[in-house]
């Protein structure tokens, strides 16, 4: 047996009796099928079926953590089936794979795909949401000494990239905080609270300002 195709062929053109080669020679003609653009001298001309694949394989391998969240969760859910269908080269890298990190990472994750789902909500409003969503990601990357390594890892970067980097919220996500009827009270981010109203009331005055601020029309 052999995956390399080049033997395989050769074996198809001599002689030979040809034991376990037909899947594996089925499986690379596919694999062409769906990523080659040119084998052999021939156009392979498989562009739509490509093109989907394509689009499959980015939605399912998408570096956003939500994507990475799908992929793991579904790795986990069928965990313990796959040593009996993996050959023995995936099977080498799948026994390097600890079942109990696994599932410490898919719990990771879980409030980090909640966010991604409701934050993305074309149908809903969601600029109030953003506060509280962003507070408990944050807690959620409190390191706490149990955690395994690898979880630490991920805490000690995410939560810096909350916390110091790009993710600065202006004043209006705390303006529509502090007016939202279930989140005024600052449950997830009470050190806010001061900030928000004090920001609610300066654009109250802003408001205030703008009749006293134009000229008063006098009727005879």
């Amino acid at each position: 047996m052999s995956d390399n195709e080049p033997t395989m062929k050769s074996a198809f053109n001599l002689n030979f009796k040809r034991i376990g080669c037909s899947d594996h020679f089925i499986n690379k003609q596919l694999q062409h099928a769906f990523t080659s653009q040119m084998i052999d001298g021939q156009v392979v001309n498989c562009e739509l079926a490509q093109g989907m694949f394509s689009d499959v394989k980015h939605i399912v391998s998408n570096t956003r953590f939500s994507g990475a969240y799908g992929m793991l969760r579904v790795f986990q859910d069928v965990y313990n089936e796959l040593d009996k269908i993996l050959d023995s080269k995936l099977l080498t890298t799948y026994c390097k794979i600890n079942e109990d990190f696994l599932h410490d990472v898919c719990e990771f994750l879980l409030p980090f795909d909640t966010a991604f789902q409701t934050l993305s909500d074309s149908k809903r409003a969601t600029l109030h949401r953003v506060l509280p969503m962003k507070q408990v990601l944050i807690n959620k990357c409190v390191i706490d000494n149990d955690d395994k390594e690898g979880i630490k890892q991920l805490k000690a970067f995410l939560g810096m990239k909350f916390e110091n980097e790009k993710w600065k919220l202006s004043n209006e996500y705390l303006i529509a905080t502090l007016i939202h009827p279930n989140l005024k009270h600052f449950h997830k981010c009470p050190h806010l609270k001061e900030r928000a109203i004090f920001l609610l009331k300066q654009e109250m005055l802003k408001h205030q300002d703008i009749p006293s601020a134009c000229p008063s029309v006098t009727t005879n």
